[in-house]
């Protein structure tokens, strides 16, 4: 379940509300940042929300609570297990509050409702980052270093930093912290490293905290774990895309690739080339010598061929022993020719591997 996060200052004003509390507040973050609860909410609410917040701003004091809250009809009122922590810049002076507040859903019993709130910031599902504004990170909770492999104590006093992954370039943190510095949030998909290495994608939302002199004096990340999700997207991806056997485009990725082909050459007047391939006695391959070995002559085929065409060319299986070379940029019928002679090995000696079972087509696109 995705938590409430929200940062006020010592005069109880907000600095931060994530999405998850704008769509509470039913409110945008423009109308919330600079407002306390009594411009926000009625008097009952506001007084609810405000709770406790002396506590933590006057004394240090991290607290934890249950509260029935609503954010507009009071008969829809839900219980919600809150925790506030004191925010302190590197001095140690109280700068103001984090709260986190977790709905409390129907199986919860009251027996297991302290061990809960205890470990409400610790125990949210999303994972959350602390770090101030020169970069240093505060704090972290529970998800947080499940997510990435560290400890607490490994991580406070570092620079976030030593999650970077290397697959983000450096617009990408340009235009992050574009974001942070203009609008003072940024959201989007982001690619870690874990301790042990591994790299994980995260949907993070990054909020910049602000004190009463208007600067940042804290960055607050939150967001869940989506690598399985992607990677089952990719898997997807793969296998609409690609054959299984020999992992070389299929008839729907050449299809596309035709068409990105044959755009290219209206638009620049050069000629494309299809060759249709096939391999000799394969029927009788895989009826002497079983289907695995027939299997392993096409990933062989498949491996040969891919290393002998240019980048830019595509290799294709259409299904069983057929083949498909797509040529871009072809100069003349002789050069689209060559291509074919040399992955069929014509020209240096006799070969059965594989043969032209149809003439190349080099219609000129441009003309």
């Amino acid at each position: 379940m995705e938590a409430i996060i929200i940062t006020k200052d010592l005069a109880g004003r907000y600095t931060f509300a994530n999405s998850k509390a704008l769509e509470h507040f039913e409110k945008s973050l423009p109308e919330v940042l600079g407002q306390d609860d009594n411009s926000l909410f009625d008097p009952e609410m506001a007084e609810k929300l405000s709770g406790n917040d002396f506590r933590v701003l006057a004394h240090g004091e991290s607290i934890e609570a249950r509260e029935q809250l609503h954010f507009g009809n009071p008969k829809q009122a839900r219980a919600y297990l809150i925790t506030k922590i004191p925010l302190r810049d590197a001095a140690g002076n109280i700068t103001g509050l984090l709260g986190v507040y977790v709905e409390r859903t129907g199986y919860v019993q009251d027996s297991d409702e302290q061990r809960i709130a205890s470990g409400i910031f610790h125990g949210a599902q999303e994972g959350i980052l602390i770090a101030t504004a020169e970069g240093t990170i505060v704090d972290v909770n529970g998800t947080f270093e499940r997510m990435c492999g560290y400890k607490r104590a490994e991580l406070v006093g570092r620079n976030p930093r030593i999650l970077n992954s290397g697959r983000q370039d450096r617009a990408f943190y340009e235009a992050m912290w574009q974001d942070l510095t203009t609008k003072g949030h940024w959201s989007g998909e982001i690619w870690n490293r874990r301790k042990s290495g591994e790299v994980y994608a995260v949907l993070q939302s990054i909020g910049a905290v602000y004190g009463d002199n208007g600067q940042v004096q804290y960055y607050i990340a939150h967001g869940a774990d989506i690598t399985t999700n992607k990677n089952h997207q990719v898997e997807i991806a793969r296998v609409t895309n690609y054959d299984v056997l020999t992992k070389l485009p299929n008839r729907v990725l050449l299809s596309d690739r035709i068409r990105q082909k044959l755009a290219h050459a209206r638009r620049t007047n050069e000629t494309v080339a299809v060759v249709v391939l096939d391999l000799d006695d394969f029927k009788e391959i895989n009826e002497e010598h079983g289907l695995h070995a027939g299997d392993e002559i096409l990933i062989q085929v498949a491996n040969r061929m891919q290393a002998m065409v240019r980048i830019d060319d595509t290799i294709a299986r259409l299904g069983g022993d057929e083949f498909v070379l797509l040529l871009g940029d072809v100069s003349s019928r002789a050069a689209c020719d060559q291509k074919p002679q040399r992955l069929t090995g014509r020209g240096r000696g006799p070969r059965r591997l594989s043969t032209i079972r149809s003439p190349p087509l080099t219609p000129n696109f441009g003309s």
